[in-house]
């Protein structure tokens, strides 16, 4: 049995004339000597792939560096699949924005992590340590009432450090903007890099336009403002973390209930204005709507307007889906959708969106589809 030959290729091989045909007609005679030729012939033959394939051929493209997008790449890389997050802003996590004003640490996007399933809560206990802190005042709805729903946690450095945690060990290139996605013969083309599959998880409007797909207004804007006064929190800042509203200040809320954020020696507040409001004044001098949502915080938190230092405002273009995303079910072969194009503008939802997505990807991958 040492000496014996075992000729594929031949009527009495292991596959016969139809394997040698089918070599024929794939690979040139003067290629296939070479290793590339049998590589991309064997690719061709369609079959369901082992995770472990993953580990040395796949790779995949993952547009947005929000949290869904970095929840999918880690899900994706741990899985053995090569992955690249292309980020077209300088930061990272997305709307889980944070900022150093005043001395303080502010949240202007996702104000706090709700965690209400146990399985994400252990996650993210495990991914940020001793940093995930929880805050111990309530919140209050729109009739003054304890609004319910179970702990509300905080990045003690700011909630964009979720992002900064999730990007580690990953390859993640900033100010990247990609401007073309190129489909078709089993690949898909990001800026001319060649990959098995995209991962597209910015708001839908910026991913279906990269698709060639018409999208009208999809999306809420959301004026922020943060405001710095004199001296510790008085009145309602004592006993409450957030008030919810029914008027122009959606949500307002005292930053310092976020311990060890804020010096002792000064009150934050953060204003989120009301979709009707923040249509009105988009594209406003942020000191004209600035001033108004200052207003409304004074009187709300029942501030001496005596101890304003000073504000820092900011313009949320994508702040909230509030329609169904077109085109979403017309993706084509090789492209995939996670974050609030599909599931809603939350923290929570999107992070459980970008692991599913990580599985469908992978399920795609394997089932010989690419």
């Amino acid at each position: 049995m040492g000496n014996t030959r075992f000729d594929v290729c031949a009527p009495g091989g292991i596959w016969g004339s139809q394997f040698q045909n089918s070599i024929n007609n794939q690979i040139p005679k003067h290629e296939l000597g070479t290793v590339a030729a049998w590589r991309k012939f064997f690719l061709g033959i369609p079959r369901r792939r082992s995770r472990a394939y993953f580990k040395q051929m796949a790779f995949v493209i993952v547009i947005g560096a929000g949290v869904s997008g970095l929840v999918c790449a880690r899900k994706l890389q741990s899985a053995g699949v090569g992955v690249r997050v292309l980020e077209k802003s300088r930061s990272l996590g997305g709307r889980s924005a944070s900022r150093q004003f005043e001395g303080a640490v502010i949240d202007t996007g996702a104000q706090y992590l709700s965690l209400g399933c146990e399985s994400l809560l252990t996650e993210v206990q495990c991914l940020l340590g001793p940093n995930l802190c929880e805050i111990d005042l309530p919140l209050l709805d729109e009739r003054m009432q304890v609004r319910p729903g179970g702990s509300r946690y905080f990045h003690r450095e700011g909630n964009n450090r979720l992002g900064k945690a999730l990007a580690q060990g990953l390859q993640v290139e900033l100010e990247h903007q990609v401007t073309r996605i190129e489909t078709g013969d089993r690949r898909v083309l990001v800026d001319g890099m060649e990959c098995d599959a995209v991962v597209l998880s910015a708001p839908w409007t910026q991913s279906a336009a990269l698709l060639g797909f018409e999208t009208g207004t999809i999306y809420e804007p959301c004026l922020t403002a943060a405001f710095a006064y004199e001296g510790p929190p008085s009145g309602p800042g004592h006993i409450v973390y957030g008030l919810m509203g029914t008027d122009a200040l959606a949500w307002s809320a005292c930053e310092n209930a976020k311990r060890g954020r804020v010096p002792d020696d000064l009150t934050m507040m953060i204003a989120q204005a009301s979709p009707d409001f923040s249509v009105e004044n988009f594209d406003q001098p942020p000191e004209t709507w600035g001033a108004e949502l200052r207003e409304m915080i004074e009187m709300r938190w029942e501030i001496d307007p005596s101890r304003f230092r000073s504000q820092f405002t900011h313009r949320w273009k994508f702040s909230r889906r509030m329609a169904p995303s077109g085109g979403v079910d017309q993706l084509p072969a090789g492209c995939f959708v996670a974050g609030d194009s599909v599931c809603e503008s939350r923290v929570e939802s999107v992070w459980q969106s970008g692991a599913s997505t990580a599985e469908a990807v992978m399920d795609w991958l394997s089932s010989g589809s690419a």
